[in-house]
């Protein structure tokens, strides 16, 4: 409820998947992978029947990260890929929301627990510039060349067919 609160606090029309919509963590963790390809491609099919241009938040690290990234390695495919592609995370959304600004939070006391796939999987800085996650990347992040390839993979595509039909 809070996170709903949030987005529509910031402008957006907030709609919520059924119930029965699941990113199929548990049985992807517990090697179960048959089970995990039915029921993550109930979820892929539902959510692909949003508009292209309306994103995905994540509420939960676990089930983000399975959407992002686990979604496409067991169901490769075009479907699999063009909802990964619009899966984020509130933070991702917000910050790149051009009239959202975070809550003035100074003199308030807080203890964050990270979330273990959030770091893993995703990182923790949605506003990381293209050089820090280069710099990440090389260093053994996998996460961050993850990020970079979310963030410029429509463009990347479309240069490479731009030159590739030029080279024809």
């Amino acid at each position: 409820k809070a996170m709903v609160r949030v987005l529509e606090h910031a402008g957006f029309r907030v709609s919520l998947t059924s119930r029965d919509t699941c990113c199929a963590l548990t049985w992807i963790s517990t090697g179960q992978l048959d089970g995990a390809k039915r029921i993550l491609s109930r979820a892929l099919a539902a959510l692909d029947r949003t508009p292209d241009d309306v994103p995905i938040v994540g509420i939960e690290p676990s089930c983000t990260a399975a959407l992002r990234h686990d979604a496409v390695r067991l169901l490769p495919g075009t479907t699999a890929g063009r909802v990964a592609s619009r899966v984020v995370t509130l933070a991702e959304l917000l910050s790149r929301h051009p009239t959202w600004t975070p809550p003035d939070l100074r003199g308030t006391e807080l203890v964050a627990q990270p979330h273990c796939h959030h770091h893993a999987v995703m990182g923790w800085d949605a506003e990381s510039s293209d050089e820090e996650l280069m710099l990440g990347y090389r260093d053994g992040d996998a996460a961050a060349f993850d990020v970079l390839y979310a963030r410029h993979k429509g463009g990347g595509y479309r240069y490479l067919q731009r030159q590739c039909r030029n080279a024809a």
